[in-house]
């Protein structure tokens, strides 16, 4: 029976994001590709703008991207100066581990652009004149 049963809260929780910084859309926001299609031999850009719209710095931002097979960085720069936030080089290896974006602050942007190049077919096809892009990177921020 439950008469004279009572109950007691043990413990209760809620969340406030106060202060955070804040990346629209998720992380890796913005991105846009300079080209629909590419051959063999070619190259082309993919440019993500990575946008703190919260009231306080993101620090430690890392800025992580796989490429394909068949697909080979030809260059990396942060807002507009080439590799890293520091300025150190980046490679492709370094794209899989993440990349130092440092801090971004509030309200302000950062500025990636990749330029690659395709090398070869995407894996599982034995040749390929063309391909599309696909309209949205696979690129992910962490802070």
């Amino acid at each position: 029976s439950t008469l004279s049963d009572s109950y007691l809260p043990m413990a209760a929780g809620f969340s406030i994001d106060v202060n955070a910084p804040e990346f629209p859309a998720g992380p890796g926001t913005a991105s846009t590709i300079s080209a629909d299609e590419v051959a063999i031999g070619d190259t082309f850009t993919i440019t993500v703008t990575l946008a703190n719209d919260g009231p306080v710095a993101a620090d430690g931002i890392v800025f992580r991207m796989v490429l394909p097979s068949g697909i080979a960085l030809e260059s990396f720069e942060s807002d507009g100066v080439e590799g890293d936030a520091s300025g150190w080089p980046v490679d492709a290896s370094d794209l899989s581990t993440g990349v130092d974006e440092g801090t971004i602050g509030p309200g302000a942007d950062r500025l990636v652009s990749l330029t690659l190049r395709v090398e070869g077919p995407p894996a599982g096809s034995s040749s390929c004149r063309r391909a599309l892009i696909p309209e949205r990177t696979s690129a992910s921020v962490t802070s």
